[in-house]
């Protein structure tokens, strides 16, 4: 009888544990959060307290609803939506992937895990304390500081009005000038190398010293004829550039030359001429006009005959010498020699007046100025500047360059001093290191863009200088001849650089 009720009860126990079972089998989806997972079970699983405590549940109806029910030791995995990552973790995550400090060990098929926390491993002993480091000499110096960024802009002024400031702050630079602050005048990578010398360089008794060029006006040609460009050029015997024996007027289909040359007969000898054409709207012809020291000479022809234009009062009294000539908007501007001031004129003849001061502007002074104006309405100058150099002459001073945004007023120039460029020229045939750069003209194409750049030098002295030349006039520098007077030690000419 006892035997009958103890199977009897063994099989009314199994029964009940299957229709558990069957009972957690048809958990939904809403069914799946942990309370009310727990609640079902009839377990609640914060009860599980202690190591080798059983999961809450395993794996019912394809999904795996739960929680950590007794953190670190038991965990039960449940379903999340797609796309994210999944809590429910294969069999491997239980002996590989699981929590630090946590052991997990069961059967194969992941429903079921029994863990135990990872014991602790004991403390290490604190080691000794090492002695105390004896005091270090300081270390070296930390390095200077890099160059600093390149400059900024806040106005076109900054740009050395070659260019516009940027919306970010940087240059923007008008070709051909270059540089962080568009002051570099950059020279083309290959010059033609005829440029080397417009006049005829065979000629060693004689020197030149740069002089304008001009183009013939197309009055009375056909449109389609090629220019004709001319250029006046002061002839000075070898070793003096201040005793003028003649003026040539050269002819040429273009600015590098063959250049064809003849003695302009009908102006005197003189220093280092200007010369402007334009058209007189009173006869409607083109004027070709020289100024040579201190007087204008006109003619209606380039080639002359040229006659003196006689003053009307005051002349241009700072335009005696390396005039540089200007006609904008109607009225006359020149400038003289040392680049101190401009004078202006309603017309040629004058009365001219003073219109301007530029000198407070140069850097360490300047002289052999070129006058010009922009595409934008903004004044420029270029000037010759020295340095008392005496060796390494390709990097000795030789330019300087100020400009006015507000009609030749008011003028400024880069500070620090940035230089235009220096003595230095890739011709297409070999590099050509000069002892000096002077006398430079800007010429510019139909849209305004500066395209060659006219200097005087020295030909055969280059980087070396003539430092140990015996005779040097003027002497300065100690009684040695520095890079800048080479010219009167050496065979000077005319040359003519592309532009990048």
């Amino acid at each position: 009888f006892l035997c009958y009720f103890t199977r009897l009860g063994v099989k009314m126990l199994h029964a009940l544990l299957w229709s558990v079972v069957a009972v957690t089998a048809t958990l939904g989806a809403d069914d799946s959060g942990p309370d009310q997972l727990a609640t079902r079970l009839g377990a609640p699983c914060p009860s599980f307290r202690g190591a080798g405590c059983l999961a809450c549940v395993a794996h019912i109806d394809g999904r795996c609803p739960g929680r950590w029910c007794n953190s670190p030791c038991v965990h039960t995995s449940r379903a999340v939506g797609a796309g994210t990552p999944s809590d429910c973790m294969p069999a491997s995550w239980w002996d590989a992937s699981h929590p630090a400090g946590v052991t997990c060990v069961g059967n194969a098929t992941g429903c079921v895990r029994t863990c135990t926390p990872t014991p602790s491993p004991p403390p290490s002993p604190n080691p000794p304390k090492p002695p105390p480091s004896p005091p270090q000499p300081p270390g070296p110096a930390p390095p200077p500081p890099g160059p600093a960024p390149p400059a900024l802009c806040v106005s076109d002024l900054n740009c050395s009005l070659n260019g516009v400031c940027g919306a970010d702050g940087r240059c923007v630079c008008d070709e051909p000038w270059t540089g962080p602050r568009c002051g570099v005048l950059a020279f083309a990578s290959a010059s033609p190398a005829a440029g080397r010398d417009l006049y005829n360089v065979s000629d060693t008794d004689h020197n030149t010293w740069n002089g304008p060029i001009v183009v013939e006006s197309a009055q009375g040609r056909s449109p389609l004829a090629a220019p004709t460009y001319h250029m006046y050029l002061p002839l000075y015997p070898k070793g003096d550039l201040y005793h003028p024996v003649g003026v040539l007027h050269g002819t040429a289909g273009a600015m590098e030359g063959p250049w064809m040359w003849a003695n302009l007969t009908s102006v005197p000898p003189g220093l280092n001429p200007g010369a402007l054409v334009f058209n007189d709207t009173a006869t409607g012809h083109h004027v070709y006009s020289l100024w040579l020291v201190g007087v204008i000479y006109i003619a209606a022809n380039p080639a002359g005959p040229f006659s003196v234009l006689p003053y009307k009062g005051q002349g241009p009294a700072d335009c005696s010498i390396n005039a540089s000539p200007l006609l904008h908007n109607g009225v006359f501007y020149c400038m003289g020699h040392k680049g101190q001031t401009i004078w202006t004129s309603p017309a040629l003849a004058g009365p001219w007046r003073l219109f301007a001061e530029v000198g407070a502007a140069k850097q360490g002074g300047g002289e052999d100025p070129f006058l010009w104006v922009d595409t934008r309405g903004h004044w420029h100058v270029l000037y010759h500047s020295a340095g008392g150099d005496l060796t390494g002459c390709g990097n000795s001073t030789v330019s300087q360059h100020v400009f006015s945004a507000n009609g030749g007023r008011n003028w400024s120039s880069l500070v620090p001093k940035v230089e235009p460029y220096k003595p230095v020229v890739h011709w297409a045939d070999g590099v050509h290191v000069y002892a000096t750069m002077e006398r430079p003209h800007g010429y510019f194409d139909v849209s305004g863009r500066m395209t060659h750049l006219g200097v005087a030098a020295p030909l055969n002295i280059g980087n070396e200088g003539c430092a140990k030349t015996p005779h040097c006039f003027p002497a300065r520098q100690q009684g040695h001849c520095p890079c800048v007077n080479c010219k009167y030690s050496d065979h000077a000419g005319s040359l003519l650089i592309s532009l990048a």
